[in-house]
């Protein structure tokens, strides 16, 4: 499902599976990995997520498309999820950009 057949459902059809279906196939999640697991910080929220992809690649989105992202990275284990209300540790850690590739790529095949 691409992000326009999403937006063009329903709003009584779009719910967090959909959601997470989107979020496999959304292009800005290896982004996000990306800028998240190879910045020093080691720390991330939605509203980081947000942040950075506007500074850095100049995308803008929002809360609705950060979530799923979020999740997403959540559940394939390269980030701890909240615990209260402070920010996301990340738990996948990488030398350098060859080994984030290699995982990147394990978790498209999983996929």
């Amino acid at each position: 499902m691409t992000i326009e057949e999403y937006y063009n459902l329903p709003e009584s059809k779009r719910t967090k599976d959909v959601y997470r279906e989107l979020a496999k196939t959304d292009p800005l999640f290896e982004v996000c990995a990306r800028l998240i697991l190879l910045h020093p910080l080691l720390k991330t929220s939605y509203s980081y997520i947000m942040r950075s992809l506007r500074k850095e690649k100049c995308i803008n989105i929002g809360y609705s498309r950060a979530y799923p992202l979020y999740r997403e990275l959540v559940e394939t284990g390269l980030i701890k999820p909240k615990e209260s209300t402070n920010t996301s540790v990340v738990i996948a850690t990488f030398k350098d950009e060859v080994e984030l590739e290699a995982r990147l790529a394990d978790i498209r095949g999983n996929k």
